[in-house]
């Protein structure tokens, strides 16, 4: 599932390579440091979150983990979090209210990636749940709402670590810490210790593999078939 987050940060970085007019690049072990900590914000989430509902994950219980322990004393991203939910959650409402054939069924297979323009995968998503607790149940939108909470807390640091760039266009693991570290609520989400280290961190590579992150930026990569994301999803009556 490593090149699921990887689509998703290619595509947050070409977004962010577009406003700043410069290619940004990660280094390997950036992309590598990014993923531990997404996933470790996802996993307190749901490990949260699946106790309030008997091991049932719902948009309800996930909002209590966020609201009540993640996002508690960081409300301005908290806020930014809520409205990007919020926004494809509609988005996906909308378009299984207006699909009877949809509607009518328990479970339906339906891009949901490309309905709700999200850009880290929902598959991906979802195997980080099943490999936390395989019994976990998941209904309604609940991996929408995460795949919109880990989609808003990515973009917030590539945008970040990118304005931290001065003669380079390439972040490396320690910048990227760097530029967390100046955000408060970031570091607080994040759980970043004064101290951080990681130990992929102590073999850094400064230079971007060329055959590595940006080999995939291409009109070819954005086609729906490159994103195309099926799975079930149960909606509760």
């Amino acid at each position: 599932m490593d090149n699921h987050f990887k689509k998703g940060l290619k595509k947050i970085v070409y977004i962010i390579s577009n406003e700043r007019n410069q290619v940004i690049k990660f280094s390997t072990t950036t992309i590598k440091v990014l993923q531990n900590l997404i996933e470790d914000l996802l996993k307190r989430i749901i490990n949260q979150a699946k106790q309030y509902n008997k091991n049932i994950l719902t948009p309800s219980s996930i909002q209590k983990s966020i609201m009540n322990n993640i996002f508690k004393e960081c409300p301005e991203l908290s806020n930014v979090v809520s409205l990007q939910c919020m926004q494809c959650i509609s988005r996906v409402s909308s378009i299984l209210e207006n699909n009877s054939k949809q509607k009518e069924s328990a479970k339906e297979k339906i891009n949901l990636n490309t309905i709700a323009g999200l850009n880290v995968s929902i598959s991906y998503i979802v195997s980080i749940i099943k490999s936390i607790d395989n019994s976990i149940k998941i209904i309604d939108l609940s991996p929408i709402i995460l795949t919109a909470i880990i989609d808003t807390i990515l973009f917030e640091l590539c945008e970040l670590s990118s304005l931290e760039l001065i003669n380079s266009n390439v972040i490396t693991s320690n910048g990227l810490i760097v530029s967390i570290k100046k955000d408060s609520e970031l570091t607080k989400i994040l759980n970043i210790k004064k101290d951080y280290k990681e130990n992929s961190i102590k073999n850094e590579d400064n230079e971007v593999n060329n055959n590595g992150f940006n080999e995939y930026i291409d009109e070819d990569y954005f086609s729906d078939q490159e994103i195309n994301d099926n799975f079930e999803i149960e909606i509760k009556e």
